[in-house]
């Protein structure tokens, strides 16, 4: 993809050394081939020799360091981490997503392995723990997917999973403010149809006319 615009899309495809541009024209244009690695991958890959994934993320060891620099840890949306089983022989290590369960969780590991260090102790392999999944798909309309222990998978939509959304949401925030902010602002936009934020953008009005000197 090399150029988005009201009426379409510009796209290029290689086969060999030939590269060929179509344009495909659309109103309607849906991105989901997700987003790059920050430019800080690219620093570390050349200073520190990090290998990177294709989408520029920086690959790292099973405690998330950096091979040949352990006081180095790389977390959240940079870090290309693999989850650990906690025994190995009941499963082979799989990615971790790049959502925000995830990169809070490395928060955490990587906050234990610094101590573990400060102690002289050997660092434990990063384990992501899959809570589930939420996706609301429209107005009073959601999907919940969830694993409970002792229950097994747990998954329903419509309503009930809508609220169960706000709910989450809401009790994931940090502090009393941030929830009434939100609660308030969402109950605006729920009963009034409209968004609380708006950017309302006005050309530069031009300079007056200048007069001819005196």
């Amino acid at each position: 993809m090399t150029h988005i615009d009201g009426d379409g899309v510009n796209y290029e495809t290689r086969l060999g050394d030939t590269t060929q541009t179509h344009r495909l024209p659309s109103k309607t244009v849906i991105w989901a081939a997700g987003v790059a690695g920050s430019a800080l991958g690219k620093s570390l890959a050349a200073g520190a020799g990090a290998m990177l994934d294709r989408a520029g993320r920086v690959i790292v060891r099973p405690d998330l360091s950096l091979t040949g620099y352990p006081e180095i840890t790389v977390i959240g949306d940079l870090a290309s981490a693999m989850s650990y089983p906690a025994d190995p022989a009941k499963g082979k290590p799989t990615p971790v997503p790049g959502v925000s369960p995830g990169a809070k969780q490395m928060g955490r590991a990587a906050a234990a392995n610094l101590l573990r260090r400060l102690k002289g102790d050997a660092t434990q392999p990063f384990r992501y723990i899959d809570y589930g999944n939420l996706a609301t798909v429209g107005r009073k309309a959601a999907v919940v997917d969830l694993t409970v222990p002792y229950v097994g998978a747990l998954r329903f939509s419509g309503f009930l999973a809508w609220l169960f959304w706000l709910f989450a949401h809401i009790w994931f925030l940090i502090g009393f403010r941030n929830r009434l902010i939100v609660m308030l602002d969402w109950g605006w936009a729920y009963w009034t149809y409209e968004r609380s934020a708006r950017v309302v953008a006005e050309p530069p009005s031009a300079p007056p006319a200048m007069g001819p000197p005196h």
